[in-house]
């Protein structure tokens, strides 16, 4: 398991953080725990403002 699978680009990470309502710190540190290259960014640990739920 400790091999990269994909490297995940700055768009998903901050897509994925905005749709579950976790910072893009806390999206980037699961996924590099998952396994996952993210690229290095500096990603806020500030979440986003509550907002409508977006349609699936």
């Amino acid at each position: 398991m400790g091999r990269i699978r994909q490297v995940t680009e700055v768009e998903h990470v901050l897509t994925v953080a905005s749709r579950t309502g976790r910072s893009p710190a806390e999206v980037a540190a699961s996924l590099s725990a998952l396994g996952f290259g993210v690229r290095a960014a500096a990603y806020p640990a500030r979440r986003p403002a509550p907002g409508r739920p977006r349609r699936p």
